[in-house]
């Protein structure tokens, strides 16, 4: 019950500073941080080395980055001591370029997170009462508010064939459907090719690039309000997408700035490196947190929120892998195939031509026989149709502008107005 009230409260809160003036967030934020700053400082051994000092807002460009290599080589040094030999949930990161990034969080910041989920819900019109179906690779236990009924999840298999989901969708009959760009497109093209007549109300799509493209089959195919939602495991949620389509900044919850190669600050409309400090995390602050996306902060939008606002983010753009038969794989399908091997630090898997699959990978220390015909037996029952699949070590890859790596890169382009889809 607590839960509820606390998740309850911080929705309160959230609805009423989003109608403060920029000022007044502003102030707020100036507040918050500085209290993080101090907590940092004091029990939390890697902010404790660096040394922060933080007086106003004038000072928030000289504290330090903070980036998922150093949380990678030493994540206990950013667990504060103030939690050490609590009991404490693990998260793991989605590990799409290599291997995960495991972070804590206690039962209160739990109860934030959902408190940031269920308000950029109903923000966007979605009550308390109306199903919701997941398509993802995990089950969450539901919590107390949910065994009363409110924000109710069912789900969605990764594992799934196209069909086999659409026909859940259809006895579900939700009013919410949240997934992945790279699978909800082709479950969507698969609903209009197959004449399978699943509409829903509102889709959410999160954690990838949603392109113009995947919008377009996704908002015809469901016919429906299709709203894009961003964040990050390490942060929680970002931003997420009003009526008006501009993507809103949870400005009381967390920092958002856009920084240049030289690593100052860009203004307005300038597209850069996303730099992240949520300012309500205790048990493993992240202060000036380089999540390696690029975006450009925007102007006021002229639905009312005064929250800052971001332009579309041009993050890990990955390509589909098309299989022989001409359907399409999501790339989120590479990373749960390689997951349960531990020996990857990174890969790229590349399509050079149809039916033929080259995965490149830097290992953590020695990729042994054993280890690699895992791998090939997890791709091969995954992509269930004939492929040559060959695995290639190396010592690094190829990285992007905002230095990502993408993790498939494709030479055989899926054609979305004729061939089918399979998730």
């Amino acid at each position: 019950m607590a839960d509820v009230i606390r998740a309850g409260l911080h929705m309160l809160r959230m609805k009423q500073s989003e109608r403060n003036s920029p000022d007044e967030l502003a102030l707020r934020q100036e507040e918050s941080l500085a209290r993080l700053c101090a907590y940092a400082s004091a029990h939390v051994p890697h902010y404790r080395k660096a040394g922060l000092r933080f007086r106003s807002m004038d000072d928030l460009a000289l504290l330090p980055f903070s980036t998922k290599e150093s949380l990678r080589s030493n994540p206990d040094s950013f667990l504060s001591d103030s939690f050490r030999g609590r009991p404490l949930e693990k998260i793991s990161t989605s590990g799409s370029t290599g291997m995960p990034v495991s972070v804590f969080q206690d039962g209160r910041e739990s109860d934030m997170k959902l408190a940031l989920e269920y308000h950029q819900l109903t923000e966007c019109g979605v009550r308390p009462l109306q199903r919701q179906a997941h398509h993802t690779y995990y089950r969450l236990e539901p919590r107390f508010a949910q065994k009363l009924g409110l924000f109710r999840r069912e789900y969605l298999s990764f594992y799934d064939d196209d069909s086999v989901n659409l026909k859940k969708l259809r006895r579900m009959s939700p009013d919410v459907l949240h997934g992945y760009p790279s699978y909800l497109a082709p479950i969507a093209l698969t609903n209009m090719q197959g004449n399978y007549g699943v509409r829903v109300a509102k889709v959410f799509s999160s954690a990838e690039l949603l392109s113009d493209a995947s919008r377009k089959i996704i908002a015809s195919s469901f016919g429906c309000d299709l709203r894009d939602f961003y964040g990050s495991t390490e942060t929680s949620w970002i931003a997420w997408q009003c009526e008006r389509g501009s993507m809103h900044i949870h400005s009381d919850s967390i920092i958002v700035e856009i920084i240049g190669p030289d690593g100052e600050p860009l203004p307005h409309g300038k597209f850069g490196e996303v730099v992240l400090t949520p300012l309500w995390k205790r048990v493993m602050p992240f202060i000036r947190y380089r999540i390696g996306d690029r975006a450009a902060l925007g102007g006021q939008c002229r639905c009312g929120r005064n929250t800052q606002t971001l332009l579309p983010i041009q993050g890990r753009n990955d390509d589909f892998i098309v299989l022989p038969s001409g359907k399409v794989r999501s790339p989120r399908f590479v990373d749960l195939c390689l997951r349960p091997v531990p020996e990857i630090r990174l890969y790229q898997a590349f399509q050079p031509e149809p039916g033929r699959l080259q995965l490149r990978i830097v290992p953590s220390g020695t990729l042994g026989r054993g280890a690699q015909q895992k791998i090939m037996r997890n791709l091969k029952k995954s992509l269930s149709e004939d492929m040559k699949i060959s695995i290639e070590i190396v010592d690094d890859l190829p990285r992007g502008r905002s230095g990502k790596i993408q993790s498939v890169v494709s030479k055989v382009k899926p054609d979305f107005g004729m061939g089918g889809a399979d998730g």
